[in-house]
Formats: C-alpha cells, sequence, structure tokens
C-alpha cells in the first residue's frame, strides 16, 4: 500500500498497529485522512479482515463518509464493514442478542422519548411549570451515561429534587419496558450492561473488533468509554484520534479528560502521535485560532504549522447593532462573491446561538442571497412562525387562501382533517368562500360548522379590526391570547423552544410599534422567496456546534461579545469558561482564507437595547481593527 502521500506524523500513526494508540489531530490536519489510510492499512496487511475491524464516530453523515473512504482505499465494495456510530453498534448488538424476540428492537426517537416522559409526568401530577421537561430528560439521559440506574439516582446525596427526578426516572423506565422500548441512552446503557455480564457474548464481539478505531475521541462519553474497554479487552488495539481543542459538546455527556488524561493513565504503553501540519488555515487564520486557544495549552492546536504560505489578515470589525451586523454581513459576502468569484457554497456566518441567525436570515431574504440553516429548520419554516406569520396576513387580508388553510385548525379548534378535505372540494386549498358557505351545508358536522362560524367572525370582524389598531407585537401577542396558540405552543414537549421562537418573532417586529404596520412589517420580510430557497444550497448559516467538521474558504463569526461568546449562561460562575473558549477555536479554524471576527456594540433583548463589550477572545486582535480595511 503507498503511503509516500502522508506526512512523516500521518505514516507514523498508519503503520503503528499493534496496541493502544492516542492520535492528537487539530483542526486542518488531515485526521480523517489518516484514520481511514489506517483502517485500510491493517487490512491490507493482512493483520485483520474488514469484518473484524470496527470504525466508530458520532454521526450518520460521518460514519457514511468514513465507509465511503475506506471503500475506494480497499478498491472494492465490501458487504458488513463494521464501520458506524455508537449508537447504531448498541442497536446491532442488542437486536441481535435478543432471544425474548423476533421483531426488531423499538427505539424511541428524542421527541417520542420525550412525549413519554411527558405522559409519566402527567400520571405522576408533576406541574410543568415546576419542573422543566427537557431539563428532567437531560436528567435522566446524563444518569444513563453515567451507568446510573433509577435506584442509584440518589445515592450521591437525597434533597427533594433528586428524589423526584428518580421517582419520575423510575416510571419512565417502566413505561418503556411495558412498551417493549428503549430510548437512544438506553441503548449504551444496555449493551454495557450485556457485556458485563455475559461473558460469552463479550467473547464474540472481542473477536469482531480485533481493531478499534474512534474518530471525534474528543466527543466520547463516560459509557462509550467504558463500551471501548469491554470491546477492546482482549486485544487492547485501541485507537481513538480527536482534538481536545475542539472539545464542545460536555452538555450532552462527552467528557475532555478523556483524551486529556484518562486515556493515558489506563494505557501508560498507549502511543501517542500529534499530527502538526495544517493543511486548511492560511497563517494568520491559523495564528489567530491559536492565540484564542493558547491559554489552555493544548499542544493540538498549538503545534501546528502551516502548510499554506501568505494570506489576508483576519478583520475585527465593531458595529453599532446586531443589524448592522447582518447588513455588514450580506454586504461583505455579495461583494467577496464578485470580486473573487466565490461560490455561495464556501461562504459561511457562523453564531453561537440559533437566535442570533434569525436577523442575517431576514437580511438574506431581502438581498435575495440563496442559503441553508444548518443542522436546523429556516427560522421563518418553523411551525410556530409559519402559523404566526400566516396569522399576521390574515389579519391584513382575511381572504388569503394559503395562509387560511394553514391555520384552519391551529390550533384544534374542532375542524379536523375530515372537514377540512369537504371544504377543499377537491382544490388545493380551503378557501373563505368555502367557510362562508358551510353554515348551509348539511354534509358538514353541526359542531364542526360552529367553529368555522367563529373562526370567520374572528378573522372578518376582530382580527380585522385589531391590526388596525395595534401595532404588530401587540396583534400577536392578541392572537396568541384571543386563538389560546400561546398556551397550545408551550403545552407541546418541545414548548420551551417554540415558545422561545414566538418570542423572537415578537423580538422581530418591535421596531414596528405603530397601528396598522402589520402589512409594512410582513412586505420587509419579504417571505414570498423562490422556491429554489427551500433547496439546500448556498451560503451555510450554522451554529459553531453544527459546524464542526466543516471547512469554507471564508468563514464571518458574529457576535464576539460578552455574554454571548463566551455566553452568558456559562459566565455566571466567574471564571473563564473554557468550553466557551474551544468553540470559539473551532469557529475561527473553519476558514480556509478570510475570516471576519464582527462585535455589536449593542443589541435589542426584551425590547431595550444592551450596551455590550468586546469578548474576552478577540483580546490580542482588537489592536489590527484599524490597520485592516475590509475593503
Amino acid at each position: 500500500m503507498n503511503l509516500s502521500s502522508l506526512n512523516p506524523q500521518q505514516r507514523e500513526a498508519v503503520t503503528h498497529t499493534e496496541g493502544p494508540l492516542l492520535i492528537l489531530a487539530g483542526a486542518g490536519t488531515g485526521k480523517t485522512r489518516t484514520l481511514v489510510t489506517r483502517a485500510a492499512y491493517i487490512v491490507d496487511q493482512g493483520l485483520a479482515s474488514p469484518h473484524t475491524l470496527l470504525l466508530l464516530t458520532f454521526t450518520r453523515k460521518a460514519a457514511a463518509e468514513l465507509r465511503e473512504r475506506l471503500q475506494e482505499l480497499l478498491e472494492e465494495d465490501i458487504e458488513g464493514l463494521n464501520v458506524g456510530t455508537f449508537h447504531s453498534l448498541c442497536y446491532r448488538i442488542l437486536n441481535a442478542e435478543r432471544r425474548d424476540s423476533a421483531d426488531p428492537l423499538k427505539v424511541l426517537s428524542e421527541t417520542q422519548a420525550l412525549r413519554k416522559l411527558d405522559q409519566v409526568m402527567k400520571q405522576l401530577n408533576v406541574k410543568k411549570g415546576r419542573w422543566s421537561l427537557k431539563g428532567i430528560a437531560q436528567a435522566i439521559n446524563r444518569a444513563k451515561d453515567r451507568l446510573v440506574g433509577p435506584e442509584g439516582f440518589v445515592s450521591g446525596g437525597r434533597d427533594f429534587y433528586t428524589e423526584a427526578v428518580a421517582e419520575m426516572y423510575r416510571h419512565y423506565q417502566e413505561a418503556l419496558q411495558a412498551e417493549g422500548a428503549v430510548d437512544f441512552a438506553d441503548l449504551q446503557w444496555l449493551t454495557i450492561r450485556l457485556l458485563e455480564q455475559d461473558e460469552e457474548a463479550r467473547a464474540f464481539y472481542q473477536e469482531m473488533s480485533r481493531y478499534i478505531l474512534v474518530d471525534e475521541f474528543q466527543d466520547t462519553s463516560a459509557a462509550q468509554y467504558r463500551l471501548l474497554e469491554l470491546l477492546s479487552g482482549k486485544y487492547g488495539n485501541l485507537c481513538c484520534v480527536g482534538s481536545p481543542s475542539q472539545a464542545i459538546y460536555s452538555w450532552r455527556g462527552a467528557d475532555v479528560e478523556l483524551i486529556l488524561s484518562r486515556f493515558r493513565e489506563d494505557h501508560p504503553e498507549a502511543r501517542v502521535i500529534i499530527l502538526q501540519k495544517n493543511y486548511r488555515n492560511t497563517p494568520p487564520i491559523l495564528s489567530a485560532a491559536q492565540r484564542v486557544i493558547r491559554p489552555l495549552g493544548y499542544e493540538d492546536a498549538l503545534l501546528q504549522e502551516p502548510e499554506k504560505e501568505g494570506g489576508v489578515e483576519v478583520v475585527v470589525r465593531r458595529v453599532q447593532t446586531d443589524r448592522e451586523e447582518a447588513a455588514f454581513v450580506a454586504e461583505e459576502i455579495l461583494r467577496l462573491r464578485e470580486a473573487l468569484d466565490t461560490p455561495w457554497s464556501q461562504f459561511a456566518v457562523l453564531f453561537r446561538t440559533n437566535r442570533q441567525g434569525r436577523a442575517v436570515e431576514r437580511v438574506f431574504l431581502q438581498r435575495e442571497i440563496p442559503y441553508t440553516l444548518a443542522g436546523a429548520t429556516t427560522f421563518f419554516r418553523q411551525m410556530e412562525i409559519a402559523d404566526l406569520l400566516a396569522y399576521l396576513r390574515l389579519a391584513v387580508d382575511p381572504t388569503h387562501p394559503g395562509a387560511l388553510d394553514r391555520i384552519i385548525n391551529k390550533p384544534p379548534r374542532g375542524i379536523g382533517p375530515v372537514t377540512c378535505e369537504q371544504l377543499r372540494e377537491g382544490n388545493p386549498q380551503v378557501t373563505m368562500e368555502a367557510l362562508l358557505s358551510a353554515c348551509e351545508r348539511e354534509d358538514i358536522r353541526a359542531p364542526a360548522r360552529e367553529a368555522i362560524q367563529k373562526l370567520t367572525r374572528f378573522l372578518y370582524q376582530e382580527l380585522w379590526q385589531k391590526q388596525q389598531e395595534l401595532s404588530p407585537p401587540d396583534l400577536l401577542d392578541y392572537i396568541l391570547t384571543q386563538t389560546d396558540y400561546g398556551q397550545w405552543v408551550r403545552d407541546d414537549v418541545e414548548g420551551e423552544e417554540r415558545w422561545a421562537n414566538v418570542q423572537g418573532l415578537k423580538e422581530m417586529a418591535a421596531p414596528y410599534d405603530r397601528p396598522g404596520q402589520t402589512a409594512e412589517f410582513l412586505q420587509d420580510l419579504s417571505l414570498d422567496w423562490d422556491a429554489t430557497f427551500e433547496d439546500r444550497w448556498g451560503v451555510t448559516l450554522s451554529t459553531v456546534h453544527q459546524a464542526k467538521g466543516l471547512e469554507f474558504e471564508v468563514v464571518l463569526v458574529i457576535g464576539m461579545a460578552e455574554g454571548i461568546l463566551p455566553h452568558a449562561k456559562v459566565l455566571r460562575n466567574n471564571r473563564d469558561p473554557e468550553e466557551e473558549r474551544r468553540l470559539c477555536y473551532v469557529a475561527l479554524s473553519r476558514a480556509k482564507e478570510r475570516e471576519y471576527l464582527l462585535w455589536p456594540a449593542s443589541r435589542l433583548s426584551g425590547g431595550e437595547w444592551v450596551t455590550q463589550h468586546p469578548s474576552r477572545y478577540l483580546e490580542g486582535m482588537l489592536r489590527k481593527e484599524k490597520k485592516h480595511d475590509t475593503r
């Protein structure tokens, strides 16, 4: 197998096949190439078959890429390659070991699991106003990740909260068992318990895992690490590739100490190799990223050397408001696209929270810049936002068919699917004409006719009048109250996020503070964009978390201010938050050629303008602001 294209550190990592191996690979150092080449080399040298080599990562997309690249290097299409995610591996093991049922294991999605927990909380008469549904779910998932069951949940100390959560945890597990189902966290927990208790099963899967290669090791949780230790227990050929500088998922169970110290403590004989050659970033971008991460002393980032030469300086720019920030982003992307002929897909706008992306989305729609919101539905496509905008459209034009069809039974008001089909009469949408004539139709049930009359009266009389008397934010409040839509959204299992989106729409409408401005607000949103904007192409808008692993020619990082990055929630301990610093490093290291760091001096929050100070991570860069013209 020809390894001449690899640099010395990559080649050493590929050819060191026996025993535990830790590869520290910062951003842009070719870690995926190294990992896949190592897997192919092991097979090529006859050390393992493709079926006794296990290659693990964290997302289906990443697993598919690893599989495809491994197939290319092996130069043949091999069925049954053991390439996948931790959860898919556990699912396969649990399914294979099921002896009490021929049916496949039922795994609840995150939303389904939340609904099940919500049912349990209602059965226990737990008030949602006092307890956060997602907070309880996270507590249970963290317990499972620590391999702690309901009976051991309160072992760390008894208080009202832990005992209450333990009770909900116990009933939740009983409900899952009664349904013959598991959630995602159960997959790992139950697999570990199986391997610990069943010696025959453990021996079999150890034989199927003679060589184990793990990508993104910094994202590994305690449960996943325990699983790796069990599977590699016989042969000890555990290779972990990762970057402590990019450990940004502690909130979902990842433990950075596993890559920083635990692996080396448990495997003192392990070889440690650092990939130092950076192939992605220009020297100015690499230098800026290293400046951010330097206080943490992570060798995977600080020992990097750029392969590229030259490059333009990183632009650090202060803007007055977050709206001016969004406008600058749009203008600069348009300018660079024309000047450099850079494809839309090679631009990315990164931010700490999804909320920050709303202003950019709005400007992009107005300027007709195509975009994709990575890992999420665009703000204006969220159910609750689309519903409320439909209500606003109907306030201006009660006959708007698309808007009417969307909200006719939102929230549920007794006009169900059967009635809607009767009203459409073969047409694609319900019309106001159909509603007005519904009271004369005997084929429509009486309760549905009454609901239709009530809705028609609300739209034609009340809402039409109120849009002339109220400003858009006040009109939204009126709609939320009069239709019970606000309560309906809050009662949803994802109610916290949906209600936060509703507040975001109100904040977006805040500048339109005079009665009768609803039509102007809708016009300025420019929401009748071409259908191609729904395609997944164009400029990438993304949180930094979603952007990890991606790279772009030009990256603009917005919201580089204290309270945003680092985030206010993690500043409450009055210490420099290490994970926020790593998150900033990830943001900076996505850019290949050009980088912009923007901080707004003020932003609108809760209807008031809040003064913001530049992020601590810009220290040492701010002096460059006057020296480098963005034009």
